[in-house]
């Protein structure tokens, strides 16, 4: 009986001392013909968000409020712009904030929209978005050309694809 006790008073302590074993952003990149741009949305856990937020400013605002203030929401647009940079031809795509949420679910979306791009020239795309802070961050693009998707993976060591449109 006392080896059962001590084996749940063990597993307790091992869940409860533990935060999440990895961190995970997901993106999907769709081209839009019609505008020649990419159109982009960014799911990124709230709470890992709020602790990058802090370690990088050294402020202990909470990001509700971050998101209060236009000063911190722009240093905040400013880390995903870092972490999710498109190029082609060495030339970096511009991407336009659309818009922002953040859902009751734990998780905050960003909406961007992308200078234009020729679909003919590929794309150089880094996804390390969190990468400095958290070393277990995963990233996933999903891309979407033609209503055809194709995924791609950003770990620590591979941070960077290349992406051709057609």
């Amino acid at each position: 009986m006392k080896n059962l006790i001590l084996s749940i008073f063990t597993l307790f302590l091992s869940l409860c001392g533990f935060g999440h074993d990895y961190y995970f952003s997901f993106a999907e990149i769709e081209y839009d013909a019609e505008q020649s741009c990419l159109l982009i949305s960014i799911k990124v856990s709230t709470h890992d968000l709020d602790y990058y937020y802090q370690k990088k400013t050294g402020e202990s605002k909470s990001i509700e409020k971050v998101f209060e203030m236009d000063s911190c929401t722009r240093k905040i647009i400013q880390f995903i712009q870092e972490g999710l940079s498109i190029k082609q031809m060495s030339i970096p795509v511009g991407l336009n904030l659309e818009g922002r949420t953040t859902n009751k679910d734990g998780f905050t979306y960003f909406y961007f929209k992308s200078d234009k791009v020729n679909p003919k020239i590929g794309l150089a795309v880094k996804y390390d978005l969190f990468m400095d802070i958290y070393t277990e961050q995963q990233n996933k693009i999903n891309f979407i050309v033609n209503h055809q998707t194709k995924s791609y993976e950003f770990l620590l060591f591979h941070r960077e694809h290349e992406i051709n449109i057609y």
